[in-house]
């Protein structure tokens, strides 16, 4: 679909009605991205060029770096040391983003899995009133010491079992937000180096650098 049938209202309308019976039936997975928060005028990044452009005015970049958020995250990982990614993801990230009315009602349909791709935590914050579902969250291996790029948390934000406390429990809950590994807000496991949609690599073993 090009930007002028995104933009038509026929082409629209067109488009919602004939998804939304499969996504009330929880037939169709919602992938949330960074565009949609655009609606709320946030005081956060809202596409990777403006995260890229925010990292620039905390580090000096190489040119290859400049307008890509994660080649500059990288290179600040390997530069700085992999805190400061953290530390500056949690700034760009820090101030609260009010759901839209989009993020409200993909909460109220009891959604058996939602994806957000992006870091403002909108999504989460819509489903805060709901205690039936769980979130996925990536994480980097550096944090946790292990093989394991992803742990549950409940919908209080405690980190959980699977089968006992979290996701597809006894209650029925199975109700899935999975969010990347670097978005604030969740368990304090931000990490842009190791981003979405980028190839991961092991991390690095060094020590800051003066």
């Amino acid at each position: 679909m090009n930007t002028q049938e995104m933009v038509d209202d026929h082409a629209a309308e067109q488009v919602l009605a004939s998804i939304i019976a499969p996504l009330r039936a929880g037939k169709i997975v919602p992938f949330i991205g960074p565009g949609l928060i655009e609606l709320a005028h946030p005081a956060v990044p809202t596409t990777p060029e403006a995260l890229a452009a925010f990292f620039g005015t905390r580090v000096a970049l190489p040119r290859r770096a400049k307008g890509n958020a994660w080649a500059a995250a990288q290179h600040i990982e390997s530069m700085k040391h992999r805190s400061t990614v953290t530390k500056l993801m949690n700034e760009a990230f820090g101030p609260a983003v009010a759901p839209t009315a989009l993020h409200h009602y993909l909460a109220s349909l009891g959604l058996p899995m939602i994806v957000d791709t992006w870091y403002d935590g909108a999504m989460r914050a819509a489903l805060a009133s709901r205690s039936d579902w769980g979130e996925i969250q990536g994480n980097t291996r550096a944090g946790i010491g292990e093989d394991r790029w992803y742990r549950f948390y409940d919908s209080l934000g405690g980190e959980a079992d699977r089968v006992e406390r979290g996701l597809g429990d006894a209650d029925g809950a199975g109700r899935e937000l999975w969010t990347p590994e670097q978005q604030p807000h969740g368990a304090g496991r931000q990490q842009q180096g190791e981003s979405q949609g980028q190839p991961r690599r092991e991390p690095e073993r060094h020590q800051p650098r003066n």
